[in-house]
């Protein structure tokens, strides 16, 4: 992890916070707090990439599209379902636009979405089992 923190340091001393290479360091450093459980960490280092990438080629781009789906996953970890929501047809948004129906990446958005409302619909079940059993 570490390292990684070094990598955007370097970056941003050569290029400035908006550069493509800073927003990619960002959103490596964001994948790997991810996976490292810390989603509050990773939504903070993916909303960065995302500033960036919208800084640099506006909102409907692949970059942009890729941190708004990183942002649906950190918050659908952390039971943000609504946001999840938001931020998952934002990227497929992007991606139907740039890309079509028939893309991986579209693919995945689809599939994302239906996982977080399959999530929140699970999530709305227990609260309402638990306040039937109150």
């Amino acid at each position: 992890m570490q390292s990684f923190e070094q990598t955007l340091d370097i970056k941003q001393n050569l290029h400035g916070k908006v550069h493509p290479d800073v927003s990619v360091a960002c959103h490596h450093i964001g994948v790997i707090k991810y996976l490292l459980k810390e989603y509050d960490s990773a939504l903070h280092w993916h909303q960065q990439a995302l500033d960036i990438s919208v800084a640099l080629y506006g909102k409907e781009h692949p970059a942009s599209a890729t941190s708004y789906f990183s942002i649906a996953e950190c918050q659908g970890e952390m039971q943000d379902y609504d946001s999840a929501l938001e931020s998952c047809q934002q990227a497929l948004d992007i991606r139907l636009k740039l890309f079509g129906q028939k893309s991986q990446a579209t693919s995945d958005c689809y599939d994302e979405l239906e996982f977080i409302r399959s999530l929140k619909k699970v999530c709305e079940s227990s609260l309402k089992l638990q306040s039937k059993n109150s």
